[in-house]
């Protein structure tokens, strides 16, 4: 009989940067805007055109209305999408989702560490990735009773040069 999880944890991905090389890797300029604010925008577009720019989440300027100040409502909390982990039996499941606007994601470090009275090992699963959302089944190699896991290094770096990283979600279930 497999129990429920004990605790289950989905996280924000916070937008931490940009990565310049990656970005020109894949036809993006990072350049900065007259107030310093740095942004990502097709290699192709004129300095000074604004056409394609896209400001880190939560970096972008103002916009007046004239009444009142407001952002742009896509970027809340400077979130670049959302992470998770769930465990069930001698398995664990993560997951990240970029949001759209960011560009797919071009490569991801992701690590989870799992321990229990049993064992504890870390599980490398970075690697490359071309869409905006990753989903990974791992088998666990030892028992726990129960098991407590977490995504101990979770990065996402997008094709337009953003850099996105989990604020480690975790959980706790019962193996068998």
């Amino acid at each position: 009989m497999e129990l429920e999880p004990v605790e289950v944890s989905k996280s924000e991905m916070k937008f931490v940067g940009f990565d310049k090389k990656v970005a020109a890797a894949n036809g993006y300029d990072i350049r900065k805007d007259a107030q310093g604010v740095e942004y990502s925008i097709p290699a192709s577009t004129p300095k000074g055109d604004m056409t394609g720019a896209v400001y880190g989440p939560g970096t972008e300027p103002e916009v007046s209305t004239g009444e009142f100040t407001t952002m742009d409502s896509r970027f809340a909390d400077g979130n670049c999408g959302t992470s998770s982990l769930v465990g069930s039996g001698k398995s664990f499941t993560t997951t990240y989702t970029i949001n759209w606007w960011l560009g797919p994601s071009a490569r991801h470090t992701w690590k989870v560490a799992v321990a229990s009275g049993y064992g504890y090992q870390v599980y490398n699963l970075s690697g490359w990735f071309g869409g905006s959302g990753w989903i990974h089944q791992q088998a666990i190699a030892f028992k726990g009773l129960p098991y407590n896991a977490y995504v101990s290094e979770g990065t996402v770096v997008t094709a337009a040069g953003f850099v996105c990283s989990s604020m480690r979600p975790s959980d706790s279930w019962y193996g068998y």
